[in-house]
Order: structure tokens, then C-alpha cells, then sequence
């Protein structure tokens, strides 16, 4: 009985040394990390007041980039793509492999917000590089885009 009260204990303590050893940081730091060399912040901001220009946003933040009245929607992704739905039906639908699509964002109002996704955020994130580039004011992209999105508002995407 007494040893088997010490192999008990001795795996418990093993477990969390192996635990407090583990080197994988917090999600936030993660983000952090990927984001060092795209020039792009990931950085998960709690306000829209508080956000600085041409970010990645978590959803809760996008869905409220999206009730700001000087926001533009734009979906980035391509017309097949856009057939298994949208975040917003009034979204502006720009195919990112368009061979006008450079010419198409140029044409964009520069004083507007732009709240950019499209299916993993890999697109968008490129978009919104461009934007700031070609001398936009205020733009976002969605962190992993739609898909990230429907994680959190799926069953209430109408409704924003």
C-alpha cells in the first residue's frame, strides 16, 4: 500500500515538472511570433477605440470595426469561395486573383475603414500591406479569416 502511494505521487510530480517545463508560449505570444516578420501586428486589441491602424483583428473586435458607419466589408476571396457564404451579404466582393484586383483596390475611397477577410486571413493579410502601401488611412484584416470567424458567429452572422 505505501508503495503504491509513492509511485502515485512520484508520477504526479513527474507529470508537473513536465508540465511547468513545457516551452510553448500563450497563444497572444504565439501570434506575436509569426507575426515578427510580415511588418503586420497580431497583437489581440479589447477596443476598437484603442486599435491601431492596419491590424489583424480577433472576430469580436472585426464584428465591431464592422457596425462603424465609414466601414467598407471587403471580401477578398474568390467567386466559388464565396458561394459557401459571406460574413455580410452588403460585403464588396473583390477576387484577390483578379488580374484587375490591383487596379480595383486603388480605385478605393482612402478615407474609409476597410475590414478585409477571406478564408484563412493569408489573403487579406496581403491585401491590407497593399493598402497601407498605396497611402490608405484605416484598414483590418480578419485573423485566419472566415474561418476563424465562423468559430465564433456562425449561427448568428445576419444578425451584426
Amino acid at each position: 500500500m505505501h508503495t503504491h502511494k509513492i509511485k502515485l505521487l512520484s508520477i504526479a510530480l513527474f507529470t508537473n515538472v513536465l508540465l511547468a517545463c513545457q516551452t510553448t508560449p500563450p497563444p497572444q505570444e504565439q501570434i506575436n511570433q509569426a507575426a515578427q516578420s510580415s511588418g503586420i501586428s497580431y497583437r489581440v486589441y479589447e477596443s476598437f477605440d484603442t486599435i491601431p491602424n492596419f491590424q489583424a483583428v480577433a472576430p469580436s473586435l472585426f464584428a465591431q470595426i464592422l457596425k462603424h458607419p465609414n466601414t467598407v466589408l471587403i471580401d477578398v476571396r474568390t467567386p466559388q469561395e464565396i458561394k459557401n457564404g459571406k460574413i455580410l451579404d452588403s460585403a464588396q466582393e473583390l477576387n484577390f486573383y483578379d488580374p484587375n484586383f490591383e487596379t480595383q483596390i486603388k480605385q478605393l475611397n482612402k478615407n474609409k475603414i476597410y475590414a478585409i477577410y477571406c478564408r484563412t486571413g493569408n489573403r487579406s493579410k496581403q491585401v491590407l500591406k497593399k493598402l497601407k502601401q498605396f497611402g490608405f488611412k484605416e484598414a483590418y484584416h480578419l485573423y485566419k479569416g472566415i474561418k476563424n470567424w465562423n468559430l465564433f458567429f456562425a449561427p448568428q452572422s445576419k444578425e451584426l
